[in-house]
């Protein structure tokens, strides 16, 4: 039986705020889960990016946003929490 994955659905960034961006903050979804467990607040779970439809995983923290790039289309979005 497979095992069933959930994904979250990225939420896209309004023009100005992809405007101001600064892609050396944001996380980058990776195709494969890390190596590694929960470190902190921040944890990794799987994200569709809303531009492109990619499916990827992506860095989460428990109480605010945080803005990933996508590793297909190369577009930052929001990953919620």
């Amino acid at each position: 039986m497979a095992e069933e994955i959930r994904v979250k659905v990225g939420r896209a960034m309004t023009p100005q705020e992809e405007a101001g961006v600064d892609k050396s903050k944001a996380g980058r979804m990776t195709a494969q889960p890390p190596q590694g467990g929960v470190s902190g607040q921040t944890y990794r779970v799987w994200a569709q990016c809303p531009y492109c439809g990619c499916i990827g995983y992506v860095y989460e923290e428990v109480l605010h946003p945080v803005q990933e790039i996508c590793h297909c289309c190369g577009r930052t979005f929001w990953a919620d929490p």
